[in-house]
């Protein structure tokens, strides 16, 4: 039975997101392939391999990250999704503003922390759930494996950094005319460092020891080839 289920993850959700990924590239199409994969996990699949499957999702949800969500959002064919999302980056936009009124920096980059996962969202907009505290800030809620973590409880949303240069003249123009990034959203590189940031991630260390591992581990590939071919030792 669990062979069975194997290929038939493979035929019906695996297959099609791979080909969805080669068809449509970009950036922007990222938290869409995650959402169908979600979607077509729900219809395919039920009881515990659909809980394990979705726990998988969950482990390797970067793109349902805030960041690629808005992103999407303001590359989607549909302008009501693309109003959305620009709504969203100028309010975050406009607290940072206040911010520099007060004298105060804003912040701008943060720690990549995947948020939990919407698994019964129905749009790739909703995800992740947005909580507004009153006074201007937007935070979304971590991944369940950041549970013992005080300071990721909840974690403030900001710019996308590949928006933070741009003017709220060039954010109101993607409601009109849908963002292009010419980024892809999967490449081989990206499947080249699965493995590196599997073996980086599962040690018991904090996370600035786990990435100086994973970008170390980097550095020894290019520096010190494999001496696996005559011709390396060849002066």
């Amino acid at each position: 039975e669990a062979v069975t289920t194997l290929a038939k993850y493979i035929v019906v959700v695996y297959a099609r997101i791979h080909a969805a990924a080669k068809y449509k590239s970009d950036l922007i199409h990222g938290p869409m392939h995650l959402y169908d994969e979600i979607d077509f996990i729900r219809s395919n699949f039920q009881g515990e391999y659909q809980a394990l499957l979705l726990k998988s999702v969950q482990m390797n949800g970067f793109y349902a990250h805030p960041h690629s969500v808005l992103i999407a959002m303001l590359g989607d064919p549909e302008k009501s999704v693309r109003m959305l999302g620009a709504r969203t980056v100028l309010a975050i936009q406009d607290r940072d503003d206040e911010f520099r009124q007060l004298g105060q920096q804003p912040p701008i980059y943060q720690e990549f922390i995947v948020p939990h996962i919407n698994v019964k969202a129905t749009h790739y907009s909703k995800l992740f759930n947005v909580k507004h505290d009153g006074v201007g800030h937007y935070y979304y809620t971590p991944a369940p494996f950041y549970k013992d973590d005080i300071r990721r409880r909840r974690v403030r949303l900001t710019v996308p950094p590949l928006l933070k240069n741009f003017s709220r003249a060039e954010i109101i123009e993607c409601i009109k005319k849908p963002l292009y990034t010419d980024y892809l959203c999967h490449s081989q590189p990206c499947e080249r460092g699965v493995r590196t940031t599997t073996e980086a991630t599962s040690q018991k260390m904090k996370y600035h020891l786990q990435l100086g591992q994973a970008l170390m581990a980097e550095v020894c590939k290019s520096d010190m080839p494999s001496a696996s071919r005559k011709r390396l030792f060849q002066d």
